[in-house]
């Protein structure tokens, strides 16, 4: 982090001069940014977690290692969409062929806002050319999941964690059409539908359990994706839509903004 200040000289010219700062003159450092995760974050998020001052993050390094938006439901395995992760042609192929006949969708397991996302083709040699030509553009490692067909019907569902408790929920429904484009950064024809919604039963309880393991990891802000009652995400690192559900909210009601700030420590 750096700050300029100019300095006037006798002469009349101006210098602007940088000064340092460390990560403890501030009273807060927010990390805010989309993946591509790659090595050199892993990398930036080690050092961070390694220095002294880091306890004023939002959301701490150590955190951001352990919850990775794609990974992180796999820590309640019981309630999230079924998962396979790997780098080599190999092991896709075994888990496509333990899987032959159902639908399948595969993501870059080091990006984010459904960029990448596709339906794997159900023929294997059509379905590995899929795979490696994602590898080449985004990175070796993928996740295949189990394609739920009701999200088209049902969307997705996101839950928003601020300071210690769910602040707002809202679901992305896709348009109709063949891929179901959930991606926010598509053609405006193309993007999902969002309305303001309310959890069922089922999915306050699982939103409250992962909070309450939020809180533990002195998470701050955090979002809970769902597909029905199943967990899809859990994202630390590049929580959206804030701006839009900001905007939904009544006058009476406090603005995530404000209460970002307010509980602040």
């Amino acid at each position: 982090c750096v700050r300029v200040r100019g300095e006037l000289h006798a002469d009349g010219s101006y210098h602007p001069v940088k000064l340092q700062k460390t990560l403890s003159d501030f009273q807060s450092v927010h990390w805010r940014k989309d993946p591509p995760v790659n090595l050199q974050t892993l990398q930036l998020w080690s050092l961070l977690q390694s220095m002294p001052g880091t306890g004023n993050f939002v959301n701490p390094p150590e955190a951001l290692l352990k919850w990775h938006e794609k990974f992180s439901p796999l820590h309640f395995q019981d309630w999230a969409i079924p998962s396979f992760v790997a780098d080599n042609e190999a092991a896709f192929e075994r888990f496509f062929m333990e899987n032959l006949g159902k639908k399948l969708v595969v993501k870059p397991v080091s990006d984010a806002a459904s960029r990448g996302v596709q339906v794997l083709p159900k023929d294997w040699i059509d379905a590995r050319k899929v795979l490696t030509d994602l590898q080449a553009r985004t990175a070796p490692w993928l996740m295949i999941q189990e394609y739920d067909d009701s999200i088209n019907l049902l969307g997705e569902t996101r839950a928003v964690f601020l300071a210690g408790q769910i602040r707002a929920t809202f679901r992305k429904i896709p348009k109709p059409t063949p891929r179901g484009i959930m991606d926010m950064d598509a053609p405006e024809k193309d993007r999902p539908t969002l309305e303001i919604c309310t959890l069922s039963n089922e999915q306050a309880t699982r939103a409250e359990t992962v909070a309450a393991h939020l809180r533990e990891n002195d998470i701050y802000l955090a979002s809970i994706d769902f597909i029905g009652s199943r967990i899809l995400e859990i994202n630390v690192t590049s929580v959206g839509l804030l701006k839009w559900l900001d905007e939904q909210r009544l006058a009476k009601e406090k603005k995530l903004a404000q209460i970002y700030w307010e509980n602040l420590s």
